[in-house]
């Protein structure tokens, strides 16, 4: 402290510089912590704002919590109705299947079994199942069935037509292997659209065949009205699509019953398989290997009779050895005229698929 006289010889004491400015320091460290203590409750208040929720009314609540009640009893009796049709589905197909078991019955090759096609009856949804299912029954033996066949190792055409008898018990195969100078996809159209319009190409007739579903865009179920006027075959075929990377496959197969849509016992029918292969080659040449197996014509009581075939060609056998013989000569060259109808029948669907849509086809 210093002391110092006034004017009127007075003594007053003043603090000395250090005191001045330990105590300015004081105050300073002060404000700063109270600045800094602002600023921190400022930032909570700015997040307990920003947390902050509103509550909702008890009516608002309730309400939202009967539209969620609303909504899972709606879900619920979605799922019973579809659990129901699973279960009625179900009891179909076990008893379907176990209808075509080979174990329930005596071999007999009058009887339909396990390796002829059989669609069920019941209801759209049902029906597609077995569609579905057949045909990629089909489409999963390509390789088995094609496997044993000598086709070329080459790229070059090939033609082979033969006819089996096992008795007076005929069945006819095709194989064949061209090289189109296409790109696949459009031969893939192509071959899908000419393989269901080949009959009305060769019978001129003006509806000879009618769709009876279409299941998606590469499963279709459809008849075709085959056959001379004196005596109708019956022909439901299936036709399935299956894409693979650099691979389309085109399977058809007969419907020998058809639940939904039944036949007189007296009409004919046929066991009729057919494999298109289509392979790319490069990016405008594909690979076409097509195989067909076309069986013994039959109704419900058994094999129709040789000589009953051979009349539908206007031809008059004396017995069963001259009605063979005539198949014999006739039917492979017949197959072979067919083949080369179907390979000018796909070229012009070809230049309508390549020139006119070559995007909006099937």
């Amino acid at each position: 402290m210093v002391m110092m006289r006034t004017d009127d010889d007075c003594l007053v004491t003043k603090p000395d510089a250090a005191v001045v400015h330990q105590f300015k320091s004081k105050r300073l460290r002060e404000i700063e912590y109270l600045k800094k203590h602002i600023y921190d409750l400022q930032a909570r208040v700015s997040k307990t704002k920003r947390v902050r929720v509103t509550l909702l009314p008890w009516e608002e609540v309730a309400k939202a919590l009967a539209d969620d009640t609303l909504d899972k009893v709606r879900e619920n009796r979605t799922l019973k109705r579809e659990l129901t049709h699973n279960k009625r589905l179900a009891r179909v197909l076990q008893d379907w299947i176990l209808s075509q078991s080979p174990q329930t019955r005596q071999p007999n090759i009058h009887l339909e079994s396990w390796r002829h096609s059989h669609i069920f009856q019941g209801d759209e949804a049902t029906r597609k199942v077995g569609y579905e299912w057949l045909v990629a029954q089909l489409y999963h033996n390509t390789e088995r069935a094609l496997m044993p066949l000598a086709f070329p190792q080459g790229n070059e055409y090939f033609l082979e037509t033969d006819i089996s008898f096992d008795g007076p018990i005929i069945s006819l195969t095709q194989q064949m292997q061209v090289i189109l100078p296409y790109a696949l996809d459009d031969v893939s159209r192509a071959v899908w659209i000419a393989a269901q319009t080949f009959i009305h190409y060769i019978q001129r007739k003006p509806d000879p065949l009618a769709k009876l579903l279409q299941v998606n865009c590469d499963v279709e179920y459809v008849q075709e009205d085959m056959g001379p006027t004196a005596k109708r075959i019956d022909s439901k075929l299936l036709y399935g699509r299956f894409h693979e990377p650099n691979r389309t496959a085109i399977v058809t197969r007969a419907v020998r019953t058809d639940d939904a849509y039944p036949i007189d016992p007296s009409t004919w029918t046929t066991d009729m398989k057919q494999w298109f292969v289509l392979d790319k080659i490069d990016d405008v040449t594909t690979r076409c290997r097509f195989y067909d197996y076309l069986g013994h014509p039959s109704t419900a009581s058994g094999y129709v009779p040789i000589q009953d075939v051979v009349r539908m060609y206007r031809y008059e056998p004396v017995n069963d050895a001259d009605a063979i013989a005539y198949c014999r000569n006739r039917f492979p060259h017949h197959q072979r005229r067919e083949r080369a109808m179907f390979a000018n029948h796909l070229q012009r669907v070809l230049d309508k698929v390549t020139t006119s849509t070559p995007h909006g086809s099937p």
